[in-house]
């Protein structure tokens, strides 16, 4: 298994005490698996129970199955592939080891070529299992990479007999299954067959909940009103619980979904004690959290750090007793999320009862995701503190690593959120972006890069001389400036070489500079046709040596 991905990604969403049956929806997941379809795509918006319904089916199930909710890092080729690898790899330790490699290493001019064959190469080696086995991709809306899209639609299209795939969605997904669909090699399931019936409104609330003062005429009503939308039944049936009178309560349960969504945001919420209502608040800026990070955040929130202290589990265990839609997402119960709309309306409450808390509770939780190794979800939280200066020395200390393992287009998107007039004044941030949009080899991006390097190289007369930057965390910080002017060098050359050969003037590269960019004549290239691409590197090594240099790929 590959050790830098993040486990809990590879687990099901856990259900939360009772489930109601729903016989009818199983009986098509079977059918899928007995007619032999390629394909079962489960789509909805939130809070239909997309998610609980595969997870307690594939529980009956007696073939092997793997487990993958993706995010929206996953929109970065090679991190999408590692995840696939790993998600394989419940299946067959060995699936795919092969090419992991192929992935880390593909940062040249056909980077997207290489994706698709490992694509291929996973696709063969799936072909060759000996055993069936379910891949389940949860959260398939967050996919927006166009290319990404291109490596689904091979992987369905070339799907081998042993893999049955089921995709979750809150969106219908730009992928072509017209062809599956005619030649009945697709099952669907949509918003209209989750809606739950009269009779599973009555067993959730009756069972789920425990609500069983109500009239069959209450809950048809109530099923009416919800059109069968669960997560609407879950909060009504929390306000059913804090009132006394369910009869009248049903009655005026009327509007669009908005203002009942505030309306049970105030019903449920305010019946919470005090020290719960800080919890969710606090909390509520996270997409995935666990009590000690819970601890860091309700020290922020409360300014009372000894009382915050090894609290949060208490509370978690009390929130999850409470049923307020909270989500474990391992089986030791460390991590967990809230319900997407429910953390949608507690940040809305946060925004209105402390808005002053927003940005000092990112900026905590960015430090402490950073302190864990969890550097892309504590770069997300840092953008948010709008601190840049913060934000700007956090990717600087761990853009070069993700460039070093692939990940360019995070490190491009990274830096394409700062404004304009920060990222031209740091000079290391523009280095990490004309590397992020050169490396593929994308001409298109070329302009864009040229941008970022001459802004470096106009910021370098602005960097105090004994400056220096740690290129890998854990390891000897570098002069900043004599790093800076090498890269501005190396990725001039680097554009050079990779333009066509009629466009290639090694002559503009030399004039560019002064003295050619060499403080010794002696160091001149003696012929405009020598490869300034070896000198750009020659001159680079001289300001490095040992580790510095086998850092920058130069050794």
């Amino acid at each position: 298994m590959l050790d830098f991905l993040i486990s809990t990604k590879f687990h099901k969403t856990l259900s939360m005490g009772r489930l109601t049956p729903r016989p009818r929806l199983d009986a098509r997941l079977d059918e899928s698996l007995q007619a032999g379809c390629r394909l079962v795509m489960v789509t909805a918006p939130a809070g239909f129970g997309k998610s609980t319904l595969v997870s307690a089916w594939i529980e009956g199930q007696k073939a092997p199955y793997s487990w993958l909710s993706l995010d929206s890092s996953d929109n970065d080729p090679g991190q999408f592939l590692y995840y696939i690898v790993g998600a394989l790899q419940k299946i067959d330790e060995a699936l795919g080891m092969d090419q992991v490699t192929r992935i880390q290493t593909a940062d040249s001019a056909d980077s997207e070529a290489v994706y698709a064959d490992v694509m291929a190469h996973l696709v063969n080696e799936i072909a060759a299992l000996p055993i069936p086995f379910i891949l389940i991709l949860d959260d398939c809306h967050l996919l927006k990479n166009p290319f990404i899209l291109k490596l689904l639609t091979f992987l369905i299209e070339h799907q081998p007999a042993q893999m049955h795939l089921i995709l979750l969605s809150r969106e219908d997904l730009p992928i072509p299954v017209s062809r599956l669909r005619v030649r009945r090699q697709l099952i669907e399931i949509r918003q209209e067959d989750l809606q739950f019936t009269v009779e599973e409104t009555g067993d959730f609330l009756r069972e789920g909940m425990g609500i069983d003062q109500l009239t069959l005429k209450e809950i048809a009503a109530l099923e009416q009103r919800t059109e069968g939308w669960i997560a609407g039944l879950q909060l009504a049936g929390l306000s059913i619980k804090s009132i006394p009178d369910p009869a009248q309560f049903i009655k005026s349960f009327t509007g669009s979904d908005r203002y009942i969504l505030d309306y049970f945001m105030d019903e449920v919420f305010q019946y919470q004690p005090v020290e719960i209502q800080s919890f969710l608040l606090a909390t509520s800026i996270l997409e995935r959290f666990c009590a000690p990070l819970c601890d860091v955040l309700l020290e922020v929130m409360q300014d009372h750090q000894s009382d915050a202290a090894n609290r949060s589990r208490s509370l978690l265990d009390q929130i999850e007793h409470a049923n307020l839609f909270l989500i474990p997402l391992d089986y030791n119960r460390t991590w967990y999320r809230y319900h997407h709309l429910f953390s949608e309306l507690l940040s809305h409450s946060l925004g209105q009862v402390a808005p002053q808390k927003i940005s000092p509770l990112h900026l905590r939780a960015s430090q402490w995701l950073e302190d864990h190794g969890l550097i892309q979800e504590a770069v997300q939280h840092a953008f948010k503190t709008k601190d840049w200066g913060y934000a700007a020395e956090l990717v600087e200390r761990h853009a070069w690593n993700m460039i070093l393992h692939s990940q360019v287009s995070t490190v491009s998107e990274w830096c394409g959120t700062f404004p304009e007039e920060i990222i031209r004044k740091r000079p290391a941030l523009c280095v990490f972006h004309a590397w992020a949009l050169t490396i593929a080899f994308k001409k298109s991006d070329f302009p864009a890069a040229n941008v970022r390097i001459e802004q470096a190289d106009a910021a370098l007369a602005d960097i105090d001389p004994p400056s220096t930057i740690r290129l890998i965390v854990g390891t000897t910080p570098v002069n900043l400036l004599a790093w800076a002017t090498g890269q501005v060098t190396l990725l001039r050359s680097f554009i050079l070489m990779a333009a066509p050969r009629k466009q290639a003037n090694p002559q503009a590269l030399l004039s560019s500079f002064p003295d050619g960019g060499f403080s010794d004549p002696a160091d001149r290239p003696k012929s405009d046709d020598q490869d300034i691409g070896i000198v750009g590197q020659q001159r680079l090594k001289a300001d490095f040596s040992g580790n510095d240099a086998l850092e920058l790929g130069l050794q």
